[in-house]
């Protein structure tokens, strides 16, 4: 007898699985992987991943039948599986979590109430106005309404109560449907009629359309010139195929032109399912060679592949490691495997996605949260059930993809925090992830940085990875010059110019009249980071944060980048009504602005996460600058990394301090990684790069390591840091964050979870503490970082914190507490 229950993963936070029974008619069918819908609940519909089949039924909980089985063939792998629950367990989370980032959203279904009219004719004496409303709703054409669009039916926010009282009284009958969200796409395609066989008989259709119909034979035209008709000794040998709206993209080609032809039988029209996926349709273009130094990197990456499963790539920047990992691409390829190819940021795709579909064309496939439902369910699809090897682009999220047969993840700048899930859970570091995926798939893992995060080149040092250096940049120019500009003295001096040095101002002017290219750095967005109050000190802050509002000129607006409140800009001080109100500090906004007062002439233009709000904007930036249509871009970090600007002869990072005074253990390592990477974008080519940057600190060590460009002397110093202090690599970090609309009440809870682990951790527990931040959107924030030696590190000592914290929630005295849990916080 085949077991009759199946252990379901739901997409909501359950410690543990359900278990639900298996009806007759789907025993035979049901296989682990496959999506299945399942009741939760009094009323939800959920559709849930079928991990395990089994002939044990629970006796702690009545189980329900499984309704129905969406899939005949799994959609995600055995693979897979045990890759969600390694994340659940080392990430401190429920698969179900794990389940929730995984899949497209398109693929996650959950239950709709729909209501009917029932025949029961309406009393007008008894029913309430919003009911009557709701019920003359419905008529001949709407004999159905989704229980989710009542409220925007009848205007009203208690629209449940409307609904459970005209069920009550037989007037609505409810039922609940699960269905697909993404439906397929489909187009119409137009081709000659059967009946055209010989190309004489065009000559007659022309005459009689070039005499009656002009509009109609332009559209023959336009078919024939670009649907492929094939014509041999007079006969047609093949039709043509041409999509409707492709054809009609001529805004001179008439639709009521199209059908005529239709309805004549020159034309059928067909319509069928098509991909959302674009087809890359340029030339396909051979490799550069490896240069001897690329050469030698490759071969020792390929030896220690035969020892160890991960190898770190360090290579300076413009190095040419993109070079190499093709080489590696086109190899695995060849062999029939998949290759994952990691990104930090979405903005770093467009590059890269020209230069990979040159070299390996519709074998490249992008995925990203920018892209729709739709297209990202149907590359899912398309990965699991396709048999051409793929190479597979795409930011964190692309480790949850259902690979088959994959041989090898490239991290480019493995160093980036954007590989780490922040919120929700899980918290997960797509960087340590992909090499346990590797490991579970047997592939490889090449990481790659110019500037690798300490815990990588740890690793790496000690053997636990492979090491490879690449120490030359691809051009003949080598590394930019790196100049310090001492802005506390040139202030003293009166010297400074606005935001900018003298010796900025004069080598952007160098730069505008020898047609080069200027990139002004600044790691913050908007015009001014607080407006104050000349008179009384007042600066105005957000209602639902603890943090000072930012200025944005353009809108003329105070906004809070933590909840988006804003107000805008008073024209007089809220306190003491003084109309002495001053922008302080700066954002790019301001240094767009500034900068134009300077160099009028110039094209100037800002790449931020304000002004690239849609892809095909941050696009037109980046090409405009990449084909020299700009002179001077001012940007944030999204222009930090990946790209290869042909012009780009300085860079300016403008106040250096802000990255270093920040009370963070990694804040040296983050600002040398960031200024090392941005001054990495100038003098990629011919050009002799330059990089200035503008500090109140000159002599910091930072600094000095950056100009005299020595990663292992950054290294050492900060490795015997943390090896003093205990902290990562040395140690494990897990930082436990507690929230509540009560301070007083957050206070005692998390003085309460620090005490019970203190018992098992001692001096390890470092806190409860506000941070920086200590209110966002409404609530109270106090964090507890733990220290765990990494012999003590393990699933015991996670199973105490989940047990700590479930018990503090559990006998709170009052409800709300909210606790998150990040395992390796950045």
């Amino acid at each position: 007898m085949l077991p009759r229950y199946a252990e379901v993963i739901l997409p909501i936070p359950l410690p543990n699985l359900l278990t639900y029974v298996i009806p007759d008619n789907m025993i035979e069918q049901c296989t682990p992987g496959c999506r299945v819908v399942v009741p939760c609940g009094k009323s939800k519909l959920y559709s849930g991943i079928l991990c395990n089949i089994t002939d044990k039924k629970p006796d702690s909980y009545e189980i329900k039948e499984i309704v129905e089985l969406l899939d005949q063939t799994p959609v995600v792998t055995p693979y897979q599986l045990k890759f969600w629950y390694w994340i659940a367990n080392y990430y401190m989370c429920t698969v179900g979590e794990v389940y929730r980032a995984a899949l497209p959203s398109g693929m996650k279904l959950e239950s709709e109430t729909i209501l009917y009219r029932t025949t029961k004719a309406a009393d007008y004496n008894s029913l309430k106005p919003k009911e009557l409303m709701l019920l003359g709703a419905f008529n001949d054409k709407v004999t159905e309404i989704p229980m989710s669009k009542v409220g925007k039916i009848i205007s009203a926010k208690n629209y449940i109560s409307v609904v459970n009282n005209l069920i009550a009284n037989g007037y609505l009958m409810p039922d609940r449907i699960i269905e697909e969200k993404i439906k397929p796409k489909t187009e119409k395609f137009v081709s000659l009629h059967d009946s055209f066989t010989l190309e004489i008989q065009f000559k007659g259709l022309f005459d009689d359309l070039e005499r009656r119909a002009l509009k109609q034979l332009q559209v023959l035209m336009a078919y024939l010139a670009g649907a492929g008709v094939k014509i041999e000794n007079g006969e047609i040998k093949c039709r043509g195929e041409i999509s409707r709206q492709k054809l009609l993209s001529n805004s001179d080609l008439s639709p009521a032109a199209l059908s005529a032809l239709i309805q004549k039988s020159v034309f059928v029209e067909t319509e069928r399912e098509v991909s959302r996926i674009e087809k890359y349709d340029g030339e396909i273009e051979l490799y550069h060679d490896l240069t001897p130094q690329q050469q030698t990197a490759f071969d020792q990456i390929e030896n220690h592949f035969a020892e160890k499963n991960t190898v770190l790539l360090y290579g300076i920047t413009g190095s040419g490691k993109t070079e190499i990992y093709i080489k590696l691409i086109d190899k695995l390829l060849a062999q029939g495997k998949n290759v994952l190819y990691l990104l930090p940021e979405i903005v770093l795709t467009s590059q890269i996605i020209r230069r990979l579909q040159k070299v390996f064309g519709n074998s490249v496939c992008i995925y990203h949260s920018k892209m729709s439902d739709a297209e990202r369910s149907e590359i899912w699809k398309n990965i699991i059930s396709g048999d051409e090897p793929k190479l597979i682009l795409g930011v964190r999220s692309s480790i949850f993809l259902a690979f088959k047969n994959l041989g090898l993840v490239i991290v480019d700048e493995e160093h980036e925090t954007s590989f780490k899930q922040f919120d929700p859970a899980p918290r997960y570091h797509a960087r340590d992830c992909a090499i346990v995926l590797a490991q579970i798939m047997g592939a490889k893992v090449l990481l790659g940085s110019a500037t690798p995060s300490l815990e990588s080149f740890f690793n790496a040092k000690s053997g636990k990875y492979g090491l490879v250096e690449l120490t030359k940049r691809f051009s003949e120019h080598g590394q930019p010059q790196y100049l310090i500009v001492n802005t506390l003295e040139a202030a003293k001096r009166r010297q400074m110019k606005s935001l900018f040095s003298p010796q900025l101002l004069g080598e952007v002017k160098t730069c505008i009249e020898n047609h080069e290219q200027t990139l002004l750095f600044r790691n913050r967005r908007g015009f001014s980071p607080y407006v104050e109050c000349q008179t009384c000190g007042w600066i105005p802050v957000c209602e639902n944060c603890d943090v000072s509002l930012t200025y944005h000129k353009r809108d003329n607006r105070l906004v809070c980048h933590h909840c988006g409140y804003s107000i805008e800009m008073p024209h007089h001080c809220m306190a003491c009504g003084d109309v002495s109100l001053k922008t302080m500090g700066f954002g790019t906004e301001k240094i767009e602005d500034e900068i134009k007062l300077f160099f009028p002439e110039a094209r100037i233009s800002r790449l931020d996460s304000d002004v690239t709000t849609s892809r095909s904007r941050y696009e037109k930036i980046i090409s405009d600058f990449e084909d020299g249509n700009i002179d001077i871009l001012a940007g944030t970090q999204m222009i930090s990394k990946g790209f290869d600007f042909k012009k780009l002869r300085l860079v300016a990072i403008l106040n250096a301090d802000s990255m270093l005074n920040y009370p963070d253990f990694r804040a040296e390592e983050r600002a040398y990684q960031l200024i090392t990477q941005v001054g990495g974008r100038a003098g990629r080519s011919q050009l002799k790069g330059k990089v200035l940057i503008q500090t109140n600190n000159a002599e910091h060590p930072v600094f000095q390591d950056i100009i005299s460009n020595n990663y292992m002397l950054m290294y050492n110093r900060l490795i015997a840091e943390r090896s003093k202090f205990l902290y990562p690599p040395f140690t494990r970090l897990i930082k436990i964050q507690l929230k509540h609309k009560e301070p007083h009440l957050l206070d005692s809870e998390a003085d309460r979870l620090a005490g019970i682990l203190r018992n098992s951790f001692g001096a390890g527990v470092l806190g409860p503490e506000y941070p920086l931040i200590s209110r966002i959107q409404t609530l109270y924030i106090k964090e507890i970082m733990l220290k765990i030696s990494r012999t003590h590190y393990g699933d015991a000592a996670k199973k105490i914190i989940t047990d700590a914290i479930g018990y503090v929630k559990s006998t709170a005295t009052h409800a709300g507490l909210i606790a998150a849990v990040n395992v390796d916080p950045v």
